[in-house]
């Protein structure tokens, strides 16, 4: 992932600023400006849920969760509300579950308990400490949908960028939910958004000290984990994104899942960049793009039968490019 700071001009380039005010707010104790701003504007609608903050789903600091419920707007669904465990990107090294309130607030104004986490970074650990904490944030937070009046068969999880990557491991290779407890059994899909999945060997120099480390190879890499009995998958790629390629991540994910016989949908939203894919889940951007009625979607699936397939994609598609642009 690049790690630079040039402008980015329109939407991409508003999205990149929220994103940004976020994160320099957050370091002066506030919260994130597109959170905020979404927050606001879902309360002028009515259609603001509840926040559950700083709840622990394990010892360590970075251990914490935010946890978004439905307001009193939303029809409760007859077997319960849907649930997604969201993972923010950051490249494994930046980010925070306060500067990605706004995907918690959105969801939950549509349905849905949203479980927004954070997990440790590099210096503080390399691959795998980052699969690890995710895993066991999944795990506590099935346990918890008693409380949260929840469904276990609409129970999924979400991720953008490297918070994607997180995702499609816990949703590919069983060990990491076995060794916390769980099992990908549980998952009636997962969503990634731009998501890294095949990127070894690791050429980006900023990456390299986040994946050091003898014997870890191919292995590491979601694509090398696709099977006939994986979750359903809906990839969401941006056609402008010069950050992570679509063409040999998500299109290549995709390919993969639907030569197993897994369930795989690849989407391409129109006119989005990396971040502002994920930003257009933000009720004063979601009339950008598609964005929101696809995760939508995704998240009111129950499973599907091991060998269904899709090939579905909207807009025009990516363009082969490098890994890493």
């Amino acid at each position: 992932m690049r790690t630079d700071h040039a402008p980015v001009a329109g939407l991409g380039g508003l999205a990149l600023n929220l994103l940004r005010l976020g994160c320099r707010a957050r370091r002066q104790g506030g919260a994130s400006a597109l959170a905020e701003l979404s927050r606001h504007t879902l309360a002028a609608q009515g259609r603001l849920g509840t926040c559950w903050s700083e709840q622990a789903y394990g010892p360590l600091a970075r251990h914490r969760a935010d946890v978004y419920m439905p307001p009193p707007t939303c029809p409760r669904p007859a077997r319960g509300w849907p649930v997604v465990v969201f993972f923010h990107g950051g490249s494994w090294q930046s980010g925070s579950r306060h500067e990605h309130a706004f995907v918690g607030w959105s969801l939950a104004a549509q349905g849905a308990v949203v479980v927004v986490a954070d997990y440790r970074l590099h210096p503080e650990v390399t691959y795998p400490g980052f699969l690890e904490d995710s895993a066991l944030a999944v795990v506590w937070a099935r346990r918890q949908l008693p409380h949260w009046d929840a469904d276990p068969n609409r129970f999924h999880l979400m991720g953008h960028s490297a918070g994607a990557y997180n995702a499609a491991m816990l949703a590919l290779d069983a060990r990491w939910l076995e060794a916390q407890g769980g099992t990908p059994a549980w998952l009636a899909g997962w969503i990634g958004l731009a998501g890294p999945y095949n990127f070894w060997p690791v050429t980006v120099p900023e990456l390299k000290p986040v994946f050091a480390g003898a014997d870890i190879g191919a292995d590491c890499q979601p694509v090398a984990h696709v099977h006939r009995e994986a979750p359903p998958s809906w990839l969401l790629t941006a056609p402008h994104d010069r950050w992570v390629s679509p063409d040999l991540n998500s299109r290549a994910l995709h390919r993969r899942l639907i030569a197993a016989g897994a369930h795989s949908d690849w989407l391409t939203m129109p006119r989005t960049g990396h971040i502002s894919l994920l930003a257009c889940l933000a009720p004063p951007l979601q009339g950008w793009a598609p964005v929101m009625p696809r995760v939508w979607q995704a998240l009111q699936a129950q499973g599907w039968p091991n060998a269904q397939t899709s090939t579905v994609n909207s807009g025009s598609q990516p363009s082969v490019s490098p890994l890493w642009e």
